[in-house]
């Protein structure tokens, strides 16, 4: 009996120390007494498939809680063992949950020693874990124009929620990135931040960074983008045809093509001057917009000056262009004097008379230049063609003495500056010869016979009435 109750005593402690060994869940009287969850936060985490969780039961004691999961609170349907690939122990108690799936979407707990701590965690079931910056510019440009408004927008790739935190960054002076301030807003169902920037100038100008971070995870990404203005740039103007006189002629049409390169964009004014000392204002143009419109002759834009059907002195006037921005300005000065050509007024068909001269006169209209050179040239008794003229004088005045046929052709030509004219004649000579020896001798001997004979016949005449009358009378007495 002894031996059966020594034997007993032996097991009774056997089994008593089995039990200490034995978990604090499944015997909690056994437990430290000062057991406490470092941890005693309940929190509801939110995680994007294929991120990873940390679950801390880390307790004051030195006892190892069990992990359970469950769908719903309260609800214990799995017991989770650390197996290195999906359940990984950090520390004592601590555990990581890897690679989440909405399979491992509910609630976790940690006991020990008849002690509960219950954390929920929410795995999304969309989005991207790890995701990377999508940056865009609107609009998108290499080279942007001062006072040009861009807009950078930046969302975590495929991210619908407000899962990561987007902030813009700006390269400073220091060579470091400089937090700016951003717009947050759904744009095609993503959570974007977009920085605007409006007005462009040199001061915006620089590198940009876009940074997306995960607090839970202390996983952040970045996309750096750059804006870059066009070099600035003084007015240069430049006119096709670089002359500073133009001289066009009456009744043509004056074009002139010229340009403005500069950056920015510059201002334009034309102005018109009689003298080349007193202008005035005739258009001005903005960067933005055309010239403005004006009553005057002249059709200016941005590319083309011009004045249609010039007149003579009308339209003889000094010009300016000044172009100017922010960087400086440029100006050219150029003068349009309308020329006109001679036009000659002489008779097509002249009579020749000994000594004759025959002026190259022109018509009463205006000359300009009023320099004139005149030429006369003889072609014969052929038309005036261009083989057949011979150079016969360099002056105003034709003067011919003498003419070898009875027809003969010139032509005056009159030029200035502006250009020539000419005008071919034909001088001829009319016949009226003398008579010849032979005839003044036959004259000499008829002439007598025939005033003789114009004599008797009068006689005669005179006779034959005289008796006529003497019969008529003699006829009256009788009766």
């Amino acid at each position: 009996m002894e031996l059966y109750l020594k034997k007993m005593m032996e097991s009774a402690f056997v089994v008593a120390l089995f039990l200490c060994l034995l978990p604090g869940e499944t015997v909690g009287n056994n437990c430290s007494k000062d057991v406490s969850w470092k941890d005693k936060t309940y929190y509801r985490k939110l995680r994007i498939q294929g991120e990873w969780i940390k679950i801390n039961c880390a307790i004051t004691a030195s006892e190892n809680v069990t992990f359970w999961f469950g769908k719903s609170k309260g609800e214990i349907r799995k017991k989770l063992k650390v197996d290195k690939r999906k359940i990984k122990l950090v520390s004592k108690n601590v555990f990581n949950i890897t690679n989440l799936t909405t399979e491992d979407h509910g609630w976790y707990t940690c006991q020990v020693c008849g002690k509960k701590l219950a954390k929920f965690l929410e795995v999304a079931d969309q989005g991207k874990a790890y995701a990377k910056p999508i940056v865009v510019k609107k609009p998108n440009k290499a080279l942007y124009d001062i006072e040009d408004s861009v807009k950078l927008t930046c969302h975590a790739e495929g991210i619908t929620v407000a899962a990561y935190e987007i902030m813009w960054y700006k390269l400073n002076s220091d060579e470091k990135f400089e937090k700016l301030r951003s717009a947050g807003s759904y744009v095609n169902g993503m959570w974007t931040e977009t920085l605007s920037l409006n007005g462009l100038s040199e001061r915006d100008e620089g590198t940009y960074m876009c940074k997306i971070h995960r607090y839970p995870l202390q996983y952040s990404a970045k996309e750096l983008v750059n804006i870059s203005l066009e070099e600035p740039l003084s007015p240069k103007i430049q006119i096709d045809n670089e002359l500073v006189h133009f001289k066009p002629e009456q009744g043509k049409d004056f074009l002139l093509s010229y340009n403005v390169s500069s950056y920015p964009a510059s201002y334009i004014k034309w102005w018109k001057s009689k003298d080349g000392i007193y202008y005035e204002l005739i258009t001005r143009c903005s960067p933005s917009e055309k010239c403005e419109k004006h009553l005057r002759k002249e059709n200016i834009s941005k590319t083309n000056f011009e004045i249609k059907d010039l007149k003579y002195p009308e339209d003889n006037f000094f010009y300016k262009c000044n172009a100017f921005n922010k960087y400086g300005n440029a100006s050219k000065t150029f003068q349009v004097e309308v020329y006109v050509k001679p036009v000659i007024l002489l008779e097509r068909t002249h009579i020749y008379e000994k000594g004759m001269i025959i002026n190259c006169s022109l018509t009463k209209s205006v000359v300009n230049p009023p320099q004139v050179n005149y030429t006369w040239y003889s072609c014969g008794t052929s038309k005036c063609d261009e083989k057949n003229l011979k150079l016969i004088s360099e002056l105003y005045s034709l003067p011919i003495e003498s003419q070898s046929n009875t027809r003969m052709n010139y032509r005056c030509k009159a030029n200035n500056a502006a250009g020539s004219a000419y005008q071919d004649i034909l001088v001829v000579i009319v016949s009226n010869k003398p008579c010849d020896d032979k005839n003044a001798s036959l004259i000499s001997i008829l002439l007598p016979i025939g005033v003789i004979s114009m004599i008797i016949l009068i006689f005669l005449a005179l006779h034959i009435r005289r008796k006529k009358i003497m019969s008529w009378f003699r006829d009256k007495t009788d009766h």
